[in-house]
């Protein structure tokens, strides 16, 4: 294997993700997850739903580690056969004609649509769920909500690849982190994960997100003293560290606040 082009290849493999969506749409696709559990597995207890919802989520996450740990694995061995420039849809499709031959191209089509349609639909029933909850659950809102976002997808995805990613990415800087914030926490055992944690560590996130979002959007030298003062902000991940450090210091501040209350002086 080679070496990577990239002065940081972990932190630009963990910003390349972001284009994915696949943060996004594990929180959307496990919210449909445990609907349809509540809606037809009714005879089971809380814990065995929760042991449902954890084998789900096991088995997306193997797929998903297989699936890349085979690109990081490929792309390592064919990194110095293709240009620093070419764009990210021809490479992985020349990957695929290299490795699999023309029978990879069709491999690669099939994935693709099915990776893209699963996104969809998760995004899509998402939406819909939450208008028709938002019009008390009126039936229609659902229907006009998902016919819109159909055909605001056929209409987006006539337009090329590189145009969408760089349309994306600025929204994606902004949203991905909260994401990331929202699964790490719901994965954490539940006394380190009060609504109190919540609340400040999202908060957080979603405010030292501003700069990474405000660097697509606007000149970067006008940014260039807030990254300065922000650790990791020039790896557009200053969100990182403030959102830890909030972690621990309202954990602190909770565990203080239960030993006053339970303390007899």
């Amino acid at each position: 294997m080679n070496s990577s082009i990239f002065d940081a290849p972990l932190i630009s493999g963990l910003l390349e993700g972001y284009q994915t969506y696949d943060a996004i749409a594990g929180l959307v696709t496990g919210g449909i997850v445990i609907v349809s559990i509540n809606s037809f597995k009714t005879n089971l207890n809380f814990v065995e739903k929760k042991k449902m919802i954890a084998k789900s989520g096991i088995i997306a996450m193997t797929g998903l580690f297989i699936i890349y740990s085979g690109l990081i694995v490929i792309g390592a061995i064919y990194n110095k056969q293709f240009d620093s420039n070419i764009s990210r849809t021809e490479l992985l499709s020349a990957l695929a004609l290299k490795t699999l031959g023309d029978i990879g191209s069709t491999f690669l089509s099939v994935l693709v649509s099915l990776a893209c349609f699963t996104t969809a639909v998760a995004i899509i029933v998402s939406i819909a769920d939450f208008c028709k909850a938002y019009f008390n659950n009126y039936k229609n809102a659902y229907l006009v909500t998902t016919v819109g976002c159909c055909l605001v997808g056929i209409f987006v995805g006539q337009l090329d690849v590189n145009y969408i990613i760089n349309l994306a990415l600025p929204v994606l800087m902004f949203i991905y982190p909260i994401c990331i914030v929202l699964i790490l926490l719901n994965v954490i055992p539940e006394k380190w994960a009060s609504k109190l944690v919540f609340r400040w560590v999202v908060f957080v996130a979603f405010i030292f997100s501003v700069p990474d979002f405000l660097g697509f959007v606007i000149p970067m030298e006008n940014l260039e003293t807030l990254k300065m003062i922000i650790p990791l902000a020039n790896k557009n991940l200053g969100w990182v560290l403030p959102a830890i450090l909030t972690f621990i210091l309202v954990n602190i501040f909770e565990s203080h606040n239960h030993q006053t209350k339970i303390s007899p002086f």
